[in-house]
């Protein structure tokens, strides 16, 4: 009986990080889609701005910045760079590429470096989009991953329910969360729990428990 009992929360533990997994490639895809219809509109921008000389789509232009934010916060370090103004005048560190280059439409100040540094920063941010999308799909097809995830979730509770109390905000646990220290750690307990249960379903606690004692001459 209690071998059934460790192989149904086993069952939960696969299903929990199967699901875990689907879930985030269905949020970067939607991220994915999000990114390019994003480029494809500001394409359409530029292309139009150029041609009837300083002209531009307002509608377009509305929904850009509408969702400038959006998209400066995804892209992240991809949508940074240090900016080096003309004749070298100043130089601005971390300069978010997004928000700085929508306004410079509607003052007239956009410059064909301003539109491939920004088609440069959403075509980079495309591709590591792609690239985690081809990761996560060969993750859903491997059981141990979906162990390990699994793991992941169960002892990631203690933290969520930190936050929910207020003690850690969302950026905070995130950035916990993505930690090589957290990963490794609950990696390698997930590991080991998951090859002990399997471990004591097929041989017992019992001879577990007396290999170790004969192995370290207990």
């Amino acid at each position: 009986m209690e071998n059934l009992y460790i192989i149904l929360i086993l069952t939960v533990i696969l299903i929990i990080g199967f699901v875990k997994i689907k879930k985030n490639i269905i949020k970067i895809k939607k991220d994915y889609e999000f990114i390019f219809d994003y480029r494809t509109k500001f394409i359409v921008l530029s292309n139009n701005y150029f041609k009837d000389k300083g002209n531009f789509d307002e509608k377009i232009y509305i929904w850009l910045t509408m969702n400038a934010d959006r998209v400066q916060r995804l892209l992240g370090s991809c949508g940074e760079m240090d900016y080096i103004a003309p004749f070298k005048i100043y130089t601005y560190y971390k300069y978010k590429i997004i928000l700085n280059t929508l306004p410079k439409f509607k003052n007239c100040t956009i410059a064909p470096f301003d539109i491939n540094s920004m088609d440069d920063s959403l075509l980079r941010y495309l591709g590591i989009i792609d690239g985690r999308i081809g990761i996560l799909t060969k993750k859903l097809k491997n059981p141990i991953i979906w162990a390990k995830t699994g793991f992941q979730q169960i002892f990631s509770i203690p933290f969520y329910l930190l936050n929910w109390f207020g003690f850690y905000d969302d950026n905070s646990m995130s950035e916990m969360f993505e930690t090589k220290i957290y990963r490794t750690i609950t990696g390698v307990m997930s590991i080991i729990t998951f090859f002990g249960s399997i471990v004591k379903i097929i041989i017992g606690w019992e001879k577990i428990i007396q290999f170790i004692k004969n192995f370290f001459c207990l």
